[in-house]
Order: C-alpha cells, then sequence, then structure tokens
C-alpha cells in the first residue's frame, strides 16, 4: 500500500509541475501541495502513510533537481499536511483553508465519508459561472466509495472503482 501511494504521489508531483507555482526567491520557487486526511483517531494510519508517502516523493523530486516549471524556471516541491480527524465539517474546512493559500492542489482525505460531502461543495463543472462551488483541485488517494469522482470536474481519484474492482476479483 505504502509503495503504491508513493508511485501515485511522484506522478502527482510529476503532473504538477508544468502549472504555475508561487515564487520562493528570485532564484527558486516553490510548489506547494497539501495533503491531507485522518492523522488523528483509528484511522490515521492511512493519514500518516499519506504524509509519509507525499514527503518522500517529495524528496526524491527535490534531491534530482526539483521541477521544471511552465516558464523554465526550477521549482522545489514543499509539502503540508492537515489533519481532517476523519470528520466531514473538518475535511471542508481544511480544504477552503487550502484554497486561500498557495497551494497548488489537495491530496486527500482519507475517508470516503469526508471526500463525499466536501466534493459536494466543489463547482459540479469547471467554468459553470453559475455555480458558486470552490474552485479547487483535490487529488483523492485513499477515499474509495464508487462515484466519487463525479461529483465534481474539481475531483480526481487515482483509487480504481471498487464495485468493478470486486467484480474482477471474483470472477
Amino acid at each position: 500500500m505504502i509503495i503504491s501511494r508513493l508511485l501515485a504521489s511522484s506522478a502527482l508531483v510529476a503532473a504538477m509541475a508544468a502549472m504555475t507555482c508561487a515564487p520562493a526567491t528570485a532564484q527558486e520557487r516553490e510548489v506547494r501541495l497539501t495533503g491531507f486526511g485522518a492523522l488523528s483517531g483509528v484511522v490515521r494510519v492511512f493519514g500518516v502513510n499519506g504524509k509519509a508517502s507525499l514527503e518522500a516523493a517529495a524528496d526524491v523530486v527535490n534531491k534530482s533537481g526539483g521541477v521544471k516549471l511552465g516558464d523554465g524556471t526550477k521549482g522545489k516541491i514543499v509539502i503540508d499536511y492537515m489533519d481532517d480527524r476523519c470528520n466531514a465539517e473538518e475535511g471542508i474546512s481544511v480544504a477552503r483553508r487550502m484554497a486561500a493559500t498557495s497551494t497548488l492542489v489537495g491530496i486527500g482525505p482519507s475517508c470516503s465519508n469526508v471526500a463525499e460531502p466536501l466534493f459536494g461543495i466543489l463547482q459540479k463543472k469547471v467554468g459553470d459561472a453559475g455555480d458558486s462551488g470552490l474552485q479547487f483541485p483535490i487529488f483523492t488517494d485513499v477515499a474509495i466509495k464508487g462515484g466519487l469522482a463525479k461529483i465534481s470536474e474539481w475531483a480526481f481519484r487515482n483509487t480504481p472503482d471498487e464495485a468493478a474492482m470486486y467484480k474482477a476479483l471474483f470472477e
């Protein structure tokens, strides 16, 4: 599980490299990614592993020179991680706080019971002027309830469709 999360995190880091990032100094720029998940409570192991895998992926990228940004400059990955306590209200609060910072993308949550209501506050269709939902990309790395990514075009999943996965397994 940790290896698959590390690989998924590495792929996400590589995909984010082409996007605009906040300047750190005249010579170096930051690509800020914020993970969030359960760092406390009975499912805290998912948040602890998620944080560790994001930090490990960022370390690998940064030690190899960082990422080449769209304007040709180099950037270093900076990871923040927030505890949503596997609580929907806290997850929504975390997402709103991330969106108000220089964070490029949110990565989480650990729990489907957080993802579903959180995705419900996101704008449903990107660019819909009539939808005042939050316009902030969330990559869900652990929450696996079927149909989560269909709630909003701002929500992305790297986990399989659970129903299809079990169907294939039992066939």
